[in-house]
């Protein structure tokens, strides 16, 4: 099996270093927002038995009933305020 560096130069891969890199950036971003408007519906969803809730707890590695913290709380609240997500 060939190497990829020997059938590019060192600028081309360069810039698909660069390219990823900002592929990943952009995938990094996306997965804050999305834990950030999960940590909203949990926030509004956080009855020990709420079929909303509990998965998304699970997701987060937290208890039944374990209390969002006043970080996480500020944090999706921003989240949700800056982007208008709280209009309906």
């Amino acid at each position: 099996m060939s190497r990829i560096y020997e059938h590019y130069s060192q600028e081309e891969l360069q810039d698909l270093v660069e390219s990823l890199q900002d592929c990943l950036g952009t995938i990094n971003t996306r997965l804050e927002q999305a834990e950030l408007i999960m940590l909203n519906a949990l926030y509004h969803n956080q009855g020990a038995y709420s079929k909303v809730g509990q998965p998304i707890r699970n997701y987060f590695g937290m208890g039944r009933i374990e209390d969002l913290s006043s970080h996480q709380i500020d944090s999706a609240e921003a989240f949700i305020d800056k982007h208008n997500l709280n209009k309906m």
